[in-house]
C-alpha cells in the first residue's frame, strides 16, 4: 500500500499516528488538528506513559520534618534529592502532592527538574502548560489557562525558601 501511495504524493510518507505522537510528546498541542484531539493525544501519552512508582522516601527523612519556619517568618522546605533527582514530572509529582504544598512541587519541577537553561521562551511556556497540567483536572480549552495557572503557583513558591534537603 505504501508504494502505492508513494508513487502518487511523492513529497510525503506514511507514519503511525500513534507512534509520532508518542515521538511528539514533548511537543505542545496548542491547536487540535483533524484527527488529533486532545482526548486522542491525551489517552495514548497515557497509555504508553510508564509505570513508574513514586519513589519512597526513608524513614530517616519521613520523620524529619520537611518545613521549619526561619527567624523572618518564612517557611523553609528541604526537598530531598531521592524525590526528583533523575525522575519524570508525572512521578515527582506523584511522590511530593501528599507531602508538599502545590507552589513548592511547581518550584522543584520547573527549575530543578527543568531542561537546560538556555531553552527559548517557546519552548518553557510550552513546559508551563504540560506541568500546568499536571495541577489540575479541568480541561480549560487554551493553553495560556494552564500557564496562568502554573505562574500563580511559582508566584506563590517565591514567599516560600526551597532548598535541596
Amino acid at each position: 500500500m505504501y508504494h502505492f501511495i508513494s508513487q502518487i504524493f511523492v513529497d510525503t510518507i506514511l507514519v503511525n499516528r500513534e507512534v509520532a505522537i508518542r515521538f511528539l510528546r514533548d511537543y505542545p498541542l496548542s491547536v487540535e488538528v483533524k484527527g488529533i484531539t486532545r482526548v486522542l493525544v491525551e489517552s495514548i501519552l497515557t497509555k504508553a506513559a510508564p509505570k513508574i512508582p513514586a519513589p519512597e522516601i526513608p524513614d530517616s527523612q519521613a520523620d524529619s520534618c520537611v518545613v521549619e519556619e526561619a527567624e523572618d517568618g518564612r517557611l523553609i522546605f528541604r526537598i530531598p534529592a531521592a524525590v526528583w533527582k533523575g525522575k519524570p514530572d508525572h512521578a515527582v509529582h506523584a511522590a511530593m502532592k501528599d507531602i508538599y504544598p502545590p507552589a513548592v512541587i511547581a518550584h522543584v519541577l520547573f527549575y530543578w527538574c527543568a531542561p537546560k537553561p538556555e531553552a527559548g521562551h517557546k519552548i518553557r511556556a510550552g513546559r508551563k502548560t504540560r506541568l500546568g497540567r499536571l495541577f489540575t483536572q479541568k480541561e480549560y480549552s487554551d493553553p495560556k489557562s494552564y500557564r496562568n495557572l502554573f505562574n500563580v503557583l511559582l508566584e506563590e513558591a517565591d514567599t516560600y525558601t526551597i532548598i535541596e534537603g
